[in-house]
């Protein structure tokens, strides 16, 4: 479905207000430009509360998990849940469609991000590797990775 541009500019507005490093309009337009993308919105009367969006490698071996972005009054009600379990079974859906046999998901946490990093180990998570200093802020970036088999 066609992204609007009332669409892309509350998502703009939401990871400008929740993210720490947030992406600027043009970077938004960049990646909505690629293949492979999938991006889970979740509405509330017609306006962005949420939302999740990776990519699939060119190959479908890898899911490149880039944001879930919720705003904070919407929080411990479990959209993220909902969200990202959307997110996951659209994605597996994709790849059991090309007949492959596994996928590794991966992302990124900021290490001061303990509640977002708390949230990828319930739904199976590993960290992988720890890039220190890593964001301009001197916090490190936490490498994680789940592997699930179709």
């Amino acid at each position: 479905q066609a992204i609007t541009q009332n669409f892309l500019n509350q998502m703009g507005n939401l990871d400008m207000k929740e993210m720490t490093f947030f992406w600027e309009k043009e970077a938004w337009m960049g990646y909505l430009r690629k293949q492979r993308f999938h991006l889970i919105i979740c509405l509330s009367e017609g306006e962005i509360i949420g939302l999740a969006i990776g990519r699939l490698s060119s190959f479908y071996d890898y899911f490149d998990l880039d944001k879930i972005i919720i705003y904070k009054k919407y929080l411990s009600i479990g959209l993220g849940s909902r969200i990202y379990n959307t997110l996951e079974e659209v994605v597996l859906e994709e790849v059991s469609s090309m007949k492959l046999k596994s996928i590794k998901f991966l992302l990124e946490v900021s290490s001061a991000n303990k509640r977002a990093f708390r949230f990828y180990k319930k739904y199976g998570y590993a960290l992988n590797y720890e890039a220190k200093n890593y964001y301009s802020d001197g916090n490190n970036a936490l490498k994680m990775e789940k592997f699930i088999y179709l």
